[in-house]
């Protein structure tokens, strides 16, 4: 793992807040997990999947793949309608990317207050 040269100090942390990095994500994808529900206080629910994209390469003779995996962590009321996706589901997300480190563990999760499923060959936002 590569270890953060940058330091974090107010001033750093100061300046990303106030709008000078963007941090916006929108994936569209198979849910690849069964989603789970927990509260995360008495008014709010959180709901956590995982989402399968795809990378391609090699063209129409010799295609290749390499699957990405990634955590939907869905907050709000969302999180109610991502509760009902199956595994297979299309879906698509739009959130921030978030970094939780636990001991020597980094964790990338999707963090959104909106997801919707689609089907890919009609109508989005089902």
């Amino acid at each position: 793992m590569n270890v953060l040269a940058l330091r974090l100090t107010p001033e750093v942390l100061d300046s990303l807040a106030r709008g000078r990095s963007v941090n916006r994500v929108h994936m569209e994808g198979r849910v690849g997990s069964a989603p789970e529900a927990r509260r995360v206080s008495s008014t709010l629910q959180a709901t956590t999947f995982r989402i399968v994209t795809v990378e391609s390469w090699g063209g129409p003779d010799h295609p290749k793949y390499h699957p990405n995996v990634m955590t939907v962590e869905v907050l709000g009321k969302d999180s109610e309608r991502a509760v009902s996706f199956e595994v297979g589901d299309w879906v698509a997300v739009d959130g921030y990317l978030r970094t939780e480190v636990r001991g020597r563990e980094e964790d990338i999760r999707i963090r959104t207050y909106s997801v919707k499923g689609f089907d890919p060959d009609g109508e989005r936002g089902v």
